[in-house]
């Protein structure tokens, strides 16, 4: 009979449990669909648009408006190959004494060269690798290095 009771508790429990688990959910639904709810005849906020102020300032609004629509745009600046090109060779001419100029110069010249020597670091690495990997000579000179270890 303990067994039979003790089984008719854990029922009990885990429907008592389902049952609270149940009533939360039902909480938390029915407070975030209140929480959403919005009046809609009176905006959260009101609009700071020119045209719902005095008379004065819609006309001046409006003017301005109508001068900047009126406007014809002015085109984009075509640039040409030959205009990039004369840039560059200015740029590579000039002189480059201002401490500034030289300071900026130095570091992308040796972030170029630390990244160059990166790469070649990596490729070597990689090429080593493929070559003990593939190599049946190199195979056979770790085995015997191993063995005479």
């Amino acid at each position: 009979m303990d067994k039979a009771d003790r089984e008719e508790n854990n029922d009990a429990e885990a429907f008592q449990n389902l049952l609270d688990k149940l009533r939360n959910a039902h909480l938390s639904l029915k407070e975030s669909t209140t929480r959403c709810q919005t009046d809609l005849k009176t905006p959260g906020y009101i609009p700071s648009v020119n045209l719902l102020e005095d008379p004065d300032k819609q006309k001046t609004y409006r003017a301005e408006y109508i001068n900047n629509i009126s406007t014809v745009p002015e085109p984009a600046p075509l640039y040409l190959d030959a205009h990039e090109m004369q840039r560059r060779l200015l740029d590579t001419i000039a002189c480059r004494s201002n401490p500034t100029d030289v300071k900026d110069e130095l570091g992308e010249f040796f972030k170029r060269r630390a990244s160059n020597l990166q790469h070649k670091k990596y490729k070597i690495l990689v090429r080593w690798a493929h070559q003990v990997q593939v190599s049946a000579t190199s195979r056979s000179v770790l085995t015997k290095s191993r063995t005479l270890i």
